[in-house]
C-alpha cells in the first residue's frame, strides 16, 4: 500500500480554501458592481427585455459561482477528512 502524501493533501486543502474564498469574493464583487452600475431591480436606469435577460444571465452566473464555492468547500472537507484518517492510521501503525 502506498503512503499518504500529507504535504500534497495540505497543499490541496489550502488551494481549495483559496478557490472557495475567491469564488465567494467574485460573486460579492459582481453583485456590488451590478448594483452600483445598474441600480436595483426597480431602477429606472435600464428597463425592458434586455434588462430582464441581463438580470437572468447575471443571476445564473452568480448561482454558478455559489455552486463552485460549495463544490470547493465539499472537496476540501473530503481532503481534510482523508488526511485526518491517514493521520490516525499512521499513528496506529506506529504503535503496533
Amino acid at each position: 500500500m502506498s503512503s499518504y502524501d500529507f504535504e500534497a493533501a495540505d497543499w490541496l486543502s489550502r488551494q481549495l480554501v483559496n478557490l472557495e474564498e475567491k469564488a465567494k469574493w467574485l460573486a460579492w464583487y459582481r453583485g456590488q458592481r451590478q448594483h452600483g452600475l445598474l441600480g436595483g431591480e426597480k431602477s429606472d436606469d435600464w428597463t425592458g427585455p434586455r434588462r430582464k435577460k441581463f438580470d437572468g444571465d447575471f443571476d445564473a452566473a452568480q448561482r454558478t459561482l455559489a455552486q463552485l464555492a460549495a463544490a470547493a468547500e465539499q472537496a476540501r472537507k473530503a481532503v481534510d477528512a482523508a488526511t485526518a484518517n491517514a493521520h490516525v492510521a499512521a499513528q496506529a501503525k506506529r504503535h503496533h
